[in-house]
Parts: C-alpha cells; sequence; structure tokens
C-alpha cells in the first residue's frame, strides 16, 4: 500500500500486485480497503495521472473491485472504523487520515477517474486504459450518490465524445460507454445535460452507435436503454431521437434479434415511450380510456347508431404541436413495422411475462383511437412453417398471453387493455359492427376466464369489464357471447360498488351486451338473460335493484355515473319487457331518488347551476321523463 505513493513504475507495480491479491480473494479486499487503499490509489493517480502504465494498473484494479461488487470499487460512508493497524500504515504515507477524509477521498477519486479518461482519451484501446476505466465509470453511475457526482464533474460531454472518437468503430467502447450514458440520465439533471448536448453530438451518436453494430445485442440493449429514459415524459427529447432516426433503428434491432428476450423487452420499452405523449394523459394509464364516442381519423364523431357507445365525447379541441409530433411518431412506428414487430415479440417470447407486459403497453398506445393501425393488430403476422405460411390473428396472440399469464395480473392487465383499444378503434361505424370477426369471441372468453381469477383486483377489471364491453360492439360476436359475462359483471360492481370508475365501466360493458341489432343472431347475453325463463327474475330482480342501489344511493351525486344508470335502466327494460321492469322500480325502490330530483329541479329553477349534479342536470331529467314515458318508474309529486 505504502508503494502506491511512489512515482511510475513502482505505483504501478504496487497497483498489479494489489490487484492481483485482491482478484479472487474478498478477505484481501476488505484488509486493502480498510488500510486505506482508495486514499492512496486516489493519491497514486493524482501524482502520475499522465503516466499511461499507472493508469492502465489503476484502472485494471478498479475494474476488478467494481465486477466484484465491492462496494462499487469505493469504501462505504459506513467503513470500519480506523484501527491502529490503519493508523500505523497511515503514519508511514503521506496520506491524510482516512476516518476524517475518507468522503473527500471517495470523491475525489471520481474526479482524477474523470481526468484520467479525458487525458488519454485519445490513447489506444489496446494499451488498457479507456475500457477499464469506461467500465468503473458504468459501474459507478448506478450508484445514485455518484451519478449525480459524475454529472457534476462533466462526465455526461465526455462520454460523448468517447463515443464519437472510438464508440462507433471499437463494439467494446460502444457497449461501455452506451451503459454509462444509460445510468446517468437516470438522474434528472444528467438528462438535461444529455438533451443539451448538440444532436449531432448527444443522441445522434447514440442512433448512430447502434446503426454501426446492429448484430451486436449488448451494443443494442445499452443504445435502446439510453432511447427509453432519455424520451421518457419528455417530448421534446422524443421528438429529436424520431429527427435522429431512432424509430428504424428500434424496429430494425427487433427483426435482427427475434430470438434475445432482453433486445425485444428494450426496444418494447422504448417503442412505448416514443409512442406516447407526455404532457397529456397517455392512453396507457389505467384510469378512464375508451368509455366515449370515437373521433374519427378525420377529427369528427362517428355515425354510430344510437346507444352504440357509452357516453357523450366534449367537442374536440385544436391539436397541440406535441400532439400532432406524436401521432407523426406513431405512424412512422407503423409504417417501419413495429406493429407486426411487437406482435412478433409477444407471440415469440410468450413466456416472457416482462416482456408480455412490455409489448402489450406498446400496443395500447398505437391502437388508441386509430383504426387503421388497429386493424393492422387485428391481421397480426405471416409466419413461415415448413409447409408454406400461416397468419396468426393479433386478438389470437393476445389470447395466448391470456392463457399463458393467468395469474400475472400486471401481463393481464396490459393486454386486457390492448383487446379494449382495438376492439374500440374497429367498431368505429356502423359497417364495422357487422363485420365477421372469428377471434373476437374466443379471446372474449379467455379474457373472461382471467377476469374470474382477479376479482379483487380493481385496475384490472376496469381494463376487463371495458373490453368486453368493446367486443360486445360486434354484433354477431355479441350474439356468440354466454351468459357468464353477465355474472361477471354484476359480481365485479358488487364487490366494488365504491369505485365510480368501475361502476361505469361496468354500466357501459352492461349496455353493450344488452344491446340487439338487426339482422343478428340474436340478442347479447344481457338481454338474453332477462328472457331466460328459468332465471329471468333473478337476473332483473339483481340487476335493476343494484343499479338503483350501487348508483342512485352510494354514487348518487355523480351526474356523469346517473346519466349512464338511467340509460342502462332504459335499455334493460326494453330487454325485459317495461311490465316487468316497472313491477321491479315500483316505489319503494326508486322513490328516494324520486325525491332527490325534484329537490334538484327546485334548486335549479331558483337558481341555475345550483343542481347537485351540475351540467349533467339536464341529462339526468331528460331520461328519468324518458322512463315515465315507457311507464317503468313513477314521478314523486
Amino acid at each position: 500500500m505504502t508503494h502506491l505513493a511512489h512515482k511510475d513504475g513502482v505505483a504501478a507495480a504496487a497497483a498489479e500486485a494489489l490487484h492481483a491479491l485482491c482478484l479472487a480473494h474478498a478477505p484481501n479486499v476488505r484488509r486493502a480497503l480498510r488500510l486505506g487503499m482508495v486514499p492512496a490509489l486516489t493519491a497514486a493517480m493524482v501524482s502520475n495521472v499522465r503516466c499511461p502504465h499507472v493508469t492502465a494498473a489503476a484502472a485494471t484494479l478498479l475494474q476488478g473491485l467494481a465486477a466484484r461488487g465491492q462496494g462499487i470499487g469505493l469504501p462505504s460512508g459506513a467503513a470500519d472504523a480506523v484501527t491502529a493497524e490503519v493508523r500505523l500504515c497511515l503514519a508511514n504515507t503521506r496520506i491524510a487520515a482516512l476516518d476524517e477524509a475518507e468522503g473527500v477521498a471517495r470523491l475525489g477519486l471520481v474526479a482524477v477517474v474523470l481526468a484520467a479518461l479525458r487525458l488519454h482519451r485519445s490513447s489506444r484501446v489496446e494499451e488498457g486504459i479507456m475500457l477499464p476505466l469506461l467500465h468503473v465509470v458504468r459501474r459507478w453511475a448506478w450508484d445514485h450518490a455518484l451519478r449525480a457526482v459524475l454529472g457534476e464533474d462533466g462526465a455526461c460531454q465526455l462520454l460523448f465524445q468517447i463515443l464519437r472518437d472510438h464508440g462507433l468503430k471499437q463494439e467494446h467502447i460502444a457497449e461501455t460507454t452506451l451503459g454509462a450514458l444509460h445510468a446517468l440520465a437516470w438522474n434528472p439533471d444528467n438528462k438535461l445535460r444529455l438533451a443539451d448536448v448538440q444532436p449531432h453530438e448527444g443522441m445522434g451518436l447514440v442512433v448512430r452507435a447502434l446503426e454501426a453494430f446492429p448484430h451486436l445485442a449488448n451494443v443494442q440493449i445499452e443504445g435502446m436503454g439510453v432511447i427509453s429514459i432519455m424520451s421518457y415524459y419528455s417530448d421534446g427529447n422524443k421528438a429529436l431521437l424520431h429527427r435522429c432516426g431512432a424509430i428504424p433503428s428500434l424496429v430494425s434491432a427487433m427483426e435482427k434479434h427475434r430470438d434475445a428476450g432482453r433486445v425485444q423487452e428494450q426496444a418494447c420499452l422504448a417503442i412505448w415511450s416514443l409512442a406516447t405523449q407526455s404532457l397529456l394523459e397517455c392512453p396507457t394509464q389505467l384510469g378512464p380510456q375508451i368509455d366515449a364516442a370515437p373521433l374519427t381519423p378525420k377529427g369528427k364523431p362517428s355515425r354510430a347508431k344510437a346507444g352504440a357507445r357509452q357516453l357523450e365525447m366534449p367537442s374536440p379541441q385544436k391539436p397541440s404541436r406535441d400532439m400532432v409530433q406524436a401521432e407523426e411518431r406513431r405512424g412512422a412506428l407503423c409504417m417501419y413495422g413495429a406493429v407486426e414487430a411487437l406482435l412478433a415479440a409477444l407471440h415469440e417470447h410468450e413466456t416472457n411475462g416482462r416482456l408480455c407486459c412490455s409489448a402489450a403497453r406498446a400496443l395500447v398506445v398505437l391502437s388508441y383511437n386509430h383504426k387503421g393501425r388497429s386493424r393492422r393488430i387485428y391481421s397480426g403476422l405471416s409466419l413461415a412453417t415448413t409447409t408454406g405460411t400461416r397468419r396468426v390473428g393479433g386478438l389470437q396472440i393476445f389470447r395466448e398471453a391470456l392463457q399463458i399469464h393467468v395469474k400475472h395480473a400486471d401481463v393481464l392487465c396490459q393486454v386486457a387493455a390492448a383487446i379494449k383499444n382495438v376492439c374500440s378503434a374497429l367498431m368505429m361505424d356502423d359497417v364495422d359492427q357487422t363485420h365477421d370477426m372469428p377471434d373476437l369471441v374466443p379471446c372474449g372468453l379467455s379474457l373472461l376466464e382471467a377476469l374470474r381469477l382477479h376479482l379483487s383486483n380493481a385496475e384490472l377489471l376496469k381494463q376487463g369489464l371495458s373490453a368486453l364491453g368493446n367486443v360486445a360492439l360486434n354484433m354477431k360476436a355479441n350474439a356468440a357471447l354466454p351468459l357468464a359475462i353477465v355474472d361477471l359483471l354484476l359480481d365485479a360492481m358488487a364487490q366494488h360498488r365504491h369505485d365510480g370508475d368501475l361502476q361505469k365501466r361496468g354500466m357501459a360493458a352492461l349496455f353493450n351486451l344488452a344491446g340487439y341489432t338487426k339482422g343478428a343472431p340474436r340478442p347479447g347475453p344481457a338481454a338474453r338473460v332477462l328472457n331466460d325463463p328459468q332465471r329471468k327474475d333473478i337476473y332483473a330482480t339483481r340487476m335493476f335493484s343494484q343499479l338503483v342501489h350501487i348508483v342512485m344511493e352510494l354514487h348518487g351525486d355523480n351526474g356523469d355515473l346517473v346519466v349512464l344508470a338511467l340509460k342502462l335502466l332504459g335499455r334493460l327494460a326494453d330487454a325485459a319487457t317495461a311490465t316487468a321492469a316497472a313491477k321491479i322500480l315500483a316505489p319503494p325502490v326508486t322513490t328516494r331518488f324520486s325525491l332527490r330530483l325534484t329537490r334538484n329541479r327546485s334548486r335549479q329553477a331558483q337558481l341555475p347551476g345550483s343542481s347537485e349534479w351540475g351540467k349533467a342536470h339536464e341529462r339526468i331529467v331528460e331520461q328519468w321523463n324518458a322512463l315515465i314515458k315507457k311507464r317503468i318508474v313513477k314521478d314523486s309529486k
């Protein structure tokens, strides 16, 4: 340890000896750290920073420590107390006391390593200086505290310079440098520093490195990691990466490494991040999503049949620049084949839960409110076989994921959201709802079986109930769905009766399942069960009474929910006949709501806008009057 304080060859030999002693012997590592190896090594590198032999030996020693995970090559803040042995060792050197300067020495070594990288940036890789130091920086960058120190000391710009000078020609330099950039980008300040670099010197270099080594999986993984974290929640970085050509590089990597699960997973994350828009509610979130009437690609409401969709859509607003750019990125992803690449990843890595979750999440975004992309997802893949080619539909791939990951709630949630968005976009117009889509019913049945096992998971149920409701928009699929779906909906709504969002989604699904379109083989399951001679009384009582209790009692102050409940009561009454519905909804079942409506009418008459239902007041009155006109309910006088 004392020989590290010497110059040139002696210090290099001491570092090499320490490396040999510590390489495969953990007790020696711990003792060297206790004896003050870090401050000694810092002093040696400072005094010999221009000497390639000392720097190379010190870099190899640090790389070995970092690879072993011994405090990430550095002592922890709670290092062993300075013993008499350490004091005796330090007394024979020019190093400051370890117990007083350990923190300074730790951060000082970071600065010395970066200084050595700057001075030896032009050295050949074969000299053994640059690559070990880059390995150390990458390992340190995954330490939360050191990540910030590295960024403040200029590591971001330095790594881009190394990537430009060496990384586009040397695969190991590219892999290690991209890995260090990926780790540094997890710090918000470092992320801003990386984004401030000129495109051709920053993100453009990352894309060029991917293009320079298209067949090296590790380079692709690290580069796509940089793209994922840099584009996450930053619309400006998303647009910058799109201009730099990140999208074709991602899709190309997925096609070239179809068997590499880690490459596929990182690519799925990067595609999802690029496809989303950060400053608005993302369509992949687990809140309300596709319960509103869709918009056509031209931005106008579709001419779907009355009642085919669940809620009214607010008037469309002028899209912002970020919205336009996000749609351009989604269009580019589709053009370069991202839809097929994501489906292939889902199909070929169906047992990989994390990959399936990431791929499905990306497909959720791409399918949102876009018929063209949803059609491509539904069409699926053409796979080569020994006898030719066969087509595997997108919903068939989703069904496989549902069956394999039936106990994995996160995967089920994302796949259900993808099914929901695809079906919603495909059923935008009347003609779409009459098409023969044979994959809808098997997919709906698999989703039904999965949801039965997760009745306590509210977020999964929200996505699943909306998906089943959108499957029912197709009249042939609705006619073929089993009555068990009604049981699932009623059980889920009863178990989560205090969750307003889940109630809205469940009622929207029941509204579609109770529908009947002229030309359909038969009504939907919610309408059929109300006409079943053996079960109609039980289900009629359960559905009508549950709706009245959940919505008009527990959520009576939620105007939009009350409007939807009254619409659903009218549709269910049509299916069960007005006489049967009136018998169940007769006073006192609806008396309390009728009195509540009377009070709000009086408030509204005295002071417009004072109703507890706000803007929904007029729609509630309209729906209630429609039920009175059908003689289903009676108003309180």
